[in-house]
């Protein structure tokens, strides 16, 4: 059964697909020599692998909930209150920008100190080969964060369970509760993230100062003219959430501790390179694909509702270890922040569907 309560995210999803789309399509005509700079040929398609990703999200939400016990009614009622919480933060969000639009319109002299202050940031990244040992950590409490929403929401609805706190007759479980929380909260995370990578590349004056703040301290220098993977993180999640819980949290964190892990011991290790001219080192893919495995092996065991044996288990831990290392390899133009959890989940299914 479709649910109109459903539409509104839904069509945001939408809306921002198309937005994303918009913008890739200006990267690859783009003729400005600063543009130019900070890009190069494969921004294009990652920006349009992102741009479909919102689009899928938005074909997958009306049947989200559909995945849980909860009957017709208990449905409505998830993605009434999944919506109101959506549509109002962003509401709020939207307000706030375009106060910022009109006050400088307002106040010619207040928008010309905003471009100036976009025009010194881009200077500072200008001649930065790699990111600061600060900016980098940053990106990877951000990436943490997807994971750790996800192990909340499960270990909450789990401490709830067998109360009365669901509301009567609708069917909603624990396990309709913990989706509830994750797929709401990534939602609204996802469309006012991007709402402000939008500004951020096309209406920089609309950003309040808390936004401008956090970009500009995380950014990498070839994200000045593109999107960041802070997005991409959530929304190759999405898929896995019709799949087994254990896949979900693992694919979540194996994209932010796999890609961390590998990235500091890369740096303070890493002294021989593979392949030979590559930033990539050897100490990183150690790191990261042991990190990987150790990462599949713990929370797989930990969110084992189906009880599946712990041979397959490790069956997908190596799996995930070698895709990661494959694509820490091999990867030289899409972004690994996108290629890691869609891989990494893909081969869980197929481990769990032939194991």
């Amino acid at each position: 059964m479709f649910h109109l309560s459903s539409i509104p995210v839904t069509l945001l999803f939408f809306a921002f697909g198309i937005f994303t789309f918009r913008h890739s399509l200006k990267i690859k005509h783009a003729k400005d020599p600063e543009t130019l700079e900070f890009i190069n040929a494969s921004t294009f398609y990652n920006e349009f692998m992102l741009a479909a990703l919102f689009v899928s999200c938005g074909l997958l939400w009306p049947f989200i909930y559909t995945t849980t016990g909860a009957s017709e009614q208990g449905i409505e009622l998830l993605y009434t209150i999944s919506s109101a919480i959506i549509l109002g933060i962003g509401a709020a969000w939207f307000v706030q920008c375009n106060y910022n639009y009109f006050r400088c319109k307002k106040n010619p002299e207040e928008k010309r100190e905003r471009l100036a202050e976009q025009a010194r940031m881009i200077e500072h990244r200008r001649n930065e080969v790699d990111c600061s040992h600060e900016v980098d950590i940053k990106r990877k409490i951000l990436h943490v964060i997807p994971g750790a929403v996800i192990a909340f929401m499960q270990l909450l609805s789990l401490g709830l369970d067998g109360l009365h706190v669901f509301h009567g007759g609708t069917g909603i479980d624990k396990a309709s509760f913990a989706l509830f929380g994750e797929v709401t909260v990534a939602s609204f995370f996802l469309l006012m993230f991007q709402y402000a990578e939008l500004l951020r590349l096309e209406s920089y004056c609309q950003l309040p100062a808390w936004a401008k703040r956090w970009f500009f301290s995380s950014l990498k220098r070839n994200e000045m003219k593109s999107f960041s993977t802070a997005c991409t993180l959530v929304v190759t999640l999405f898929p896995f959430i019709f799949g087994p819980v254990q896949v979900l949290v693992c694919v979540a964190f194996v994209s932010s501790f796999a890609d961390a892990a590998s990235s500091t011991f890369g740096r303070k290790y890493g002294k021989r390179r593979f392949p030979a001219g590559s930033p990539k080192t050897v100490a990183g893919y150690i790191a990261g694909t042991s990190c990987a495995f150790l990462i599949v092996l713990v929370f797989g065991s930990m969110f084992n509702y189906d009880a599946v044996p712990i041979r397959t288990i490790i069956l997908m831990a190596a799996a995930v270890a070698l895709v990661i290392f494959l694509v820490d390899v091999f990867t030289r133009t899409l972004w690994d922040n996108l290629l890691n959890p869609l891989l990494a989940g893909a081969v869980m299914i197929v481990v769990l569907a032939i194991a």
